[in-house]
């Protein structure tokens, strides 16, 4: 006979992958008849939007646009001109399938454009895209037997924690703002850079609460010809409705950008329209109990056992990398005026119980010389961070990534200066088994009256309390009762009465 259980359903994800993927773009452009021929690349920046993420039979895609400038020196004419270029991406992974749940973002490391002729150029983007699988999982539980006592059963019963990622989900959301400048409202806007962040989020109930800003910079020139840079910080704050209501855990919100426009306002000012998606996650210490073990004194017991594994999460201190380089120049800098630094894939390796990350950060910087112009320069420094963890520990981390950069003149060069994040979770599994399923069968053979109603038994190291009632189809506390034991200890090297149920 098949006994019926009280069943316990959890809700979660399962992380399937996490994943640094690199990739080229190449695209020939032609310069637009109303502008004048190429005479020499000043600059080029990229600025990733990412549009869609999707699974598929198979895999899983991210794909979106790289909204890419190109400043150069016209053969005729002062001042700078600019080149745009859009070039669409896709990013495949061999990966997940249609129901996984996909989170990711996607940067540019760098850009570069070579001159074919005076009217056309190749441009070449290195991306790279971080992606996180997650798949939907119900794990149901067995917490007990419904009516034990009317099939004299006994539970070996555990309470249990596990850590567990609880939500996964996006929001999009858009706004616009004025940014007002300095100039003289007849100014050009060269190029723009943003990015977004996160600095607060916090579950309540079933929102998500979140807010941020994003970080706008403005390369602009003059009339005159003269180059100038504006910084905004936009604030956001958001709801995101979440599908359950739940204890507060611990959130975290990934903001990326899907598009972004900026044009020529009223007055001294750009209106800034922007596109962006949160991706949101919870994690929580799930608690729950769960039966490991069951046999019926009165008859013969059938049990079926699966495995789980169980999550704790490790406390790892806060680790950061700090880059101080100095990069030569040829011209003495006069001015900065702009500088961004981008990190590329982050590798990991095992470094005995420990893991190493490693990565590249590519720095480029704007500056005038002494005599006002232009000058652009990059330079690529090696990154390394030492994670120490344990040989059974898991880990999940989005990368490296980079905070502020400062920038300025020092003698021989460029001094810059950046600190860098590593977002690390890590995680120790722990496997555990529990009772799936138990059949009934005949019952236990009663003893008679010719038989001993005590049975001596020593012990060996291995048994525990609950080995010993389970094999003579008695209880734990008849045993402890009949030896005047006091918990579930067992006497190393003692003989104990063991009384039979008859």
């Amino acid at each position: 006979m098949e006994l019926e259980f009280d069943r316990e359903v959890l809700h979660c994800y399962q992380v399937l992958s996490t994943k640094t993927i690199n990739q080229e773009e190449t695209m020939e452009s032609i310069v637009p008849d109303a502008c004048p021929d190429i005479q020499e690349i000043m600059g080029v920046y990229g600025q990733a939007f990412l549009e869609q993420k999707q699974g598929e039979e198979g895999g899983a895609t991210l794909s979106g646009t790289v909204h890419t400038t190109v400043l150069y020196r016209p053969e005729e004419g002062q001042g700078l001109k600019k080149l745009t270029v859009k070039l669409p991406f896709t990013i495949r992974l061999d990966e997940g399938g249609r129901q996984c749940v996909i989170q990711g973002r996607v940067w540019v490391k760098c850009a570069s454009a070579n001159i074919l002729n005076p009217r056309k150029i190749l441009l070449r983007v290195e991306l790279a895209g971080c992606v996180m699988l997650l798949q939907p999982v119900k794990q149901v539980l067995c917490q007990g037997v419904l009516e034990p006592e009317r099939w004299n059963i006994e539970e070996k019963k555990t309470e249990c924690e596990s850590y567990q990622l609880c939500v996964a989900q996006e929001k999009p959301f858009s706004f616009s703002e004025q940014i007002r400048t300095n100039g003289t409202g007849e100014e050009e806007l060269l190029w723009w850079k943003a990015k977004p962040q996160c600095s607060e989020c916090k579950r309540i109930g079933n929102k998500l609460i979140f807010k941020g800003n994003v970080e706008v910079e403005l390369l602009l020139q003059q009339n005159e010809g003269e180059l100038t840079t504006h910084q905004e910080n936009l604030p956001f704050s958001q709801v995101m409705e979440l599908a359950e209501a739940g204890d507060s855990g611990d959130c975290q919100v990934m903001v990326e950008l899907k598009s972004m426009d900026c044009v020529q306002g009223d007055g001294h000012g750009w209106e800034v329209s922007l596109e962006l998606v949160a991706q949101g996650q919870v994690w929580q210490l799930q608690s729950f109990a769960l039966l490991q073990d069951l046999y019926s004194t009165t008859h013969e017991t059938k049990v079926q056992m699966e495995h789980c594994s169980l999550l704790q999460r490790m406390e790892q201190p806060e680790q950061t990398i700090s880059l101080r380089e100095l990069v030569e120049t040829e011209e003495m800098p006069r001015t900065v005026l702009e500088q961004w630094v981008t990190v590329g894939e982050t590798t990991r390796r095992q470094d005995g119980d420990g893991l190493k990350l490693e990565s590249k950060a590519y720095v480029t910087v704007l500056y005038l010389d002494e005599a006002g112009t232009l000058h652009v320069v990059e330079k690529t420094f090696p990154l390394s961070c030492q994670l120490e963890l344990g040989a059974d520990v898991s880990h999940l981390t989005w990368g490296i990534w980079p905070g502020e950069v400062y920038v300025s003149p020092a003698v021989g060069g460029l001094e810059v200066r950046c600190t860098f994040e590593v977002p690390c979770l890590c995680l120790k599994e722990q496997d555990i088994a529990w009772v799936s399923g138990a059949t009934l069968g005949e019952e236990r053979q009663k003893k008679t009256g010719r038989q001993p109603s005590m049975v001596l038994r020593l012990a060996s190291p291995e048994e525990s309390l609950w080995d010993l009632a389970k094999t003579y189809g008695t209880t734990m506390q008849q045993i402890a009762a009949a030896n005047q034991l006091e918990g579930e200890q067992l006497p190393l090297g003692s003989m104990l009465l063991i009384p039979a149920i008859r």
